[in-house]
């Protein structure tokens, strides 16, 4: 794979910033019926006819990838099986590649959880796994990330969601509990497994509406500084 293919793979990953319930019924497995080289060969097959994909993993056995197609598409000519509401509430949106080098790590080579890491964290969702406290948080703009930053430390910026209702970003100094208004703590939770706090975020904050959107990079305030990453993320901040 040159480098040119993967700048077409990254350009063809994206289809919106928020997933809503509503889309529900767009989104299908075709796990159950092929083998992951099958899986691959599909999904080169999008690429291929210029078809925009997302991806997402079902968080609990038997750990599926599900796909979403632009404009509402329905495979047509192979096997798939439709999610439904209870395994709505267990997946999580697959890490998009900022950069060609992330092509092959997010790429799927088996079926099994050794790699899930990587298709499931990235760099913000990765330093929460090691994290011992995770606050989750509304904020107001960028004048106040920029000034809590000073005191607290890093503040990673997840996006806007809801109709921008929640503007949330993640935060692991619990001190910062202090200065934040009630009704903008919107999470507080200590060591966690792979997937817990992305899925606590979707099913508690989001009420499932939509799924945090994750690139392999993420903008992040510290030291009374921001730090956009290189090239700059989709997040909307």
């Amino acid at each position: 794979m040159n480098e040119e293919e993967k700048n077409e793979i990254i350009e063809s990953l994206s289809i919106s910033d928020t997933i809503g319930i509503e889309n529900m019924k767009e989104i299908f497995t075709i796990d159950p019926f092929y083998d992951v080289n099958q899986y691959n060969e599909s999904l080169q097959a999008l690429i291929n006819n210029n078809i925009k994909y997302e991806e997402f993993i079902l968080m609990k056995t038997p750990f599926n990838f599900y796909l979403r197609l632009e404009d509402k598409r329905l495979p047509t000519m192979i096997n798939y099986e439709m999610i439904n509401r209870s395994r709505w509430n267990y997946i999580v949106t697959k890490v998009k590649p900022l950069v060609p080098k992330d092509i092959l790590k997010l790429y799927r080579f088996n079926k099994s959880l050794n790699s899930m890491k990587d298709y499931v964290n990235n760099d913000a969702f990765s330093e929460a796994l090691k994290s011992k406290r995770t606050i989750i948080f509304n904020y107001k703009n960028r004048e106040q990330l920029l000034s809590l930053s000073k005191t607290y430390g890093k503040i990673y910026v997840l996006g806007k969601y809801v109709n921008n209702k929640y503007r949330l970003a993640m935060c692991f100094n619990p001190e910062i509990k202090n200065v934040i208004m009630p009704n903008e703590l919107l999470l507080d939770i200590k060591e966690q497994k792979l997937g817990e706090l992305e899925l606590k975020i979707n099913n508690t904050i989001l009420k499932n509406k939509e799924k945090i959107i994750k690139y392999s990079m993420t903008p992040y305030f510290e030291n009374g500084k921001f730090y956009p990453t290189s090239p700059y993320s989709p997040i909307k901040i």
